[in-house]
């Protein structure tokens, strides 16, 4: 099981998701991100490459 948490990347927010994929996780943290976060999705997300957004992501999410 993966974990995501908005404390792990610093954000004011108790919001937390769990899926059994990496994929999955990912899905609903970013679909999160975008809804509650837009100043970070702005900053990071909407300039970043993806394949530098995989490796922050991949910091973010634990195992549960």
């Amino acid at each position: 099981m993966k974990l995501f948490a908005c404390k792990e990347a610093d954000l004011d927010c108790d919001f937390e998701v769990r899926d059994e994929t990496m994929e999955g996780v990912v899905r609903k943290a970013m679909e999160h991100i975008a809804t509650v976060h837009p100043d970070v999705k702005v900053r990071i997300l909407d300039v970043l490459p993806p394949e530098k957004i995989d490796a922050i992501m991949q910091g973010w999410v634990k195992d549960s």
